[in-house]
């Protein structure tokens, strides 16, 4: 497209050269006198026709590459969207949960003081924290019971997985999903897994996930255990500030209830019944 663009400009510019040149020998040979303001008034037409022409046409190639981009990034979107639904198909997890861990990561990173691009890539990175699922066996990862500590460990290995599957990649997108997928469930205090990472040793985006992914599954139905009242989730997503989760981070969460409250009931799932709406337990809970 570049050596197009090069190639119009080379073409209409040799185009002018060839018809100003007899342009201005016609109008010299009947006034001699006028030949100099003839080539000078030649030249800044020149500038002016040829620039215009090259804004034009770069001016289509930027439109071009841009919808390239676009068309790029919803096809990466695409792919993300579809891995984690396999992921999904594995477990007892729904397109809903996957959804509500996207939104409300976007809005604890926006709390935080994240710019919009990088909320973007969180809510689009997001949805790949539990890919590495697909390696857990099903009797394991369906059991309706209380797993033994050998099926413990074997569930945790997901984190591990997920971030094989994803590593090397070299968009920014997939990067963020790697950590994401990899240290979203490490603990503030250092007591979680794969690698018993620490405070900000933990990196910024899994942290985030880590607080939207526990409140939805306490709020979800699971084959161990009742779905929580919101309520209830959000005390629990308190008492664990400082120990499992960043403690400003949960702040950011704690401020963005209200809209917290807004995508759980924009997405319902298994929630456990209340008597009242979400948003309305929010206020009191905040």
């Amino acid at each position: 497209m570049a050596f197009r663009t090069v190639g119009w400009y080379v073409v209409a510019g040799a185009l002018w050269i060839g018809l100003s040149d007899l342009v201005a020998a016609q109008v010299a040979a009947r006034s001699p006198d006028t030949l100099h303001a003839v080539q000078s008034l030649k030249g800044v037409a020149y500038v002016v026709v040829t620039a215009t022409m090259l804004w034009f046409l770069l001016r289509r190639q930027i439109a071009a590459v841009l919808r390239s981009h676009d068309l790029v990034r919803q096809s990466e979107r695409e792919v993300i969207e579809r891995l984690a639904r396999a992921a999904e198909w594995r477990d007892d997890d729904t397109a809903q949960h996957v959804q509500r861990v996207s939104e409300i990561s976007c809005l604890i990173a926006r709390e935080a003081g994240l710019d919009d691009e990088q909320c973007r890539l969180i809510r689009e990175a997001s949805p790949m924290h539990d890919l590495g699922k697909i390696g857990v066996p099903d009797e394991v990862l369906r059991k309706p019971g209380k797993l033994t500590p050998q099926e413990f460990e074997l569930v945790k290995q997901h984190s591990n997985i997920g971030a094989d599957i994803l590593r090397g990649g070299t968009t920014p997108i997939v990067r963020m999903a790697e950590d994401i997928a990899r240290w979203h469930h490490e603990r503030w205090d250092g007591t979680g897994y794969p690698d018993g990472l620490k405070g900000e040793e933990i990196p910024l985006p899994a942290r985030i996930v880590a607080i939207a992914d526990v409140f939805d599954a306490l709020t979800s139905l699971r084959p161990y255990k009742e779905a929580w009242p919101m309520i209830k989730a959000v005390e629990a997503i308190r008492s664990l500030a400082g120990t499992h989760f960043d403690p400003r981070l949960v702040e950011c969460f704690l401020s963005a209830l209200p809209e917290v409250a807004e995508v759980m009931e924009r997405y319902p799932e298994a929630l456990a019944e209340e008597p009242e709406p979400a948003a309305a337990q929010v206020s009191s809970a905040s």
